[in-house]
């Protein structure tokens, strides 16, 4: 794990040439290298004067057991890399609240190559959450039916919907936490 270090004054996230591998790449998790500990940095006294840095969307466990990936949002803080640095490999999602890059020339005047190290959402589709999506589905299109029809013709399969919805959820939970 990577320690940042705060430079309020330049509004900068810095990491230490001792983070940086042999071969000059600087490996960043974006939520445990960034997000977590600039989190953790704020909530102490002397810095909760300072607006946030970062905020995260994502991270909802869909059917199935599927996780949507985290995306990281930088405010006007920029990331700077040591010195040593001439590849950053980048595992997770960052963007800018203006859109421009996160990160800046080193301290030096150099730039530095970003790669991102992408991965698929935890999980992958699996034969299991096919099925339990196409249940959903099929739960929805009952319910649908329920509402806009009679509801005491489609009472039993709204029931069966609540069941089988619930049977989903709780699968989907146990399946996660075996990942």
């Amino acid at each position: 794990m990577n320690t940042p270090q705060y430079n309020v004054q330049g509004q900068l996230i810095e990491f230490s040439e001792d983070d940086v591998r042999p071969d000059g790449t600087l490996v960043i998790d974006v939520v445990r290298d960034i997000y977590r500990p600039t989190q953790n940095w704020l909530a102490r006294s002397e810095n909760m004067v300072i607006p946030d840095i970062v905020t995260a969307e994502g991270g909802q466990v869909l059917a199935g057991g599927i996780r949507l990936p985290v995306t990281v949002i930088i405010s006007s803080w920029r990331i700077r890399p040591p010195n040593n640095c001439t590849n950053i490999e980048l595992r997770g999602n960052i963007i800018t609240e203006d859109g421009t890059s996160a990160f800046v020339q080193t301290e030096s005047g150099h730039d530095v190559s970003v790669y991102e190290a992408t991965k698929r959402l935890k999980g992958g589709l699996t034969k299991w959450n096919i099925i339990s999506l196409i249940l959903l589905a099929i739960a929805e299109v009952i319910v649908c039916a329920w509402i806009i029809n009679d509801p005491k013709e489609y009472e039993p399969y709204t029931a069966f919907c609540l069941v089988l919805v619930t049977f989903i959820q709780i699968a989907s939970q146990s399946r996660h936490k075996e990942a």
